[in-house]
């Protein structure tokens, strides 16, 4: 599983990227796409992390 993690981050550079991030080291990969989504995804208005329940 990990081995096809780190070809799906060089496929993604490949493809996707220029700039910095084309030539970036896979641990600042994770830390600038993948930890960005994540917080977007717990900030959303209206998720738990805000203390509303339902």
């Amino acid at each position: 599983m990990a081995l096809t993690g780190i070809d799906l981050l060089a496929w993604t550079q490949t493809l996707f990227l220029n700039g910095e991030l084309a030539t970036a080291e896979p641990k600042k990969l994770r830390y600038r796409l993948l930890h960005v989504a994540a917080r977007i995804t717990r900030t959303a208005p209206g998720s738990e992390s805000e203390g509303k329940h339902a």
